[in-house]
């Protein structure tokens, strides 16, 4: 939807630059959008150091799916993992598993480092990024 949104807005000739959330960091938003994403700008987080981890687990998906891994698969792969920690550690357990998963913090996940908040949310350090020649690249400034 994000790549369709692109490409009617620089069609009606809107030349605005056009910021969004990680979620948008999607080949299928540079396919459908073509030209019309150049400086697109996302919020993200990424690894600082790309670990052995992390190097096993796009390996694995690009092996699996003939690509790298997008935000979305690294976030779900984290979010699994984080949750069958929980469960195995409270037996499923609903207040205990919920009292584990609040305790999460700098959990080194392949989408980055998460500290799972009070109020539930999660927070990563961030960075931002633009489509550059159709591939998204460090917002440097």
């Amino acid at each position: 939807m994000a790549g369709a949104f692109l490409k009617q807005a620089r069609e009606l000739g809107i030349n605005a630059t056009i910021i969004s959330m990680s979620e948008a960091e999607d080949p299928n938003v540079l396919e459908s959008a073509g030209n019309a994403a150049e400086g697109f700008i996302i919020s993200s987080s990424e690894p600082a150091i790309k670990t052995d981890s992390i190097k096993r687990f796009e390996e694995s998906y690009k092996n699996k799916f003939g690509r790298l891994p997008d935000v979305l698969a690294a976030n779900a792969y984290d979010a699994l993992h984080i949750q069958i920690a929980a469960y195995q550690k409270c037996l499923g357990g609903k207040e205990c598993m919920k009292a584990e998963l609040h305790k999460t913090s700098n959990y080194p996940g392949i989408s980055g480092q998460i500290t799972i908040q009070p109020d539930g949310s999660t927070s990563k350090p961030l960075i931002l990024k633009i489509v550059r020649n159709g591939t998204f690249v460090r917002y440097e400034e």
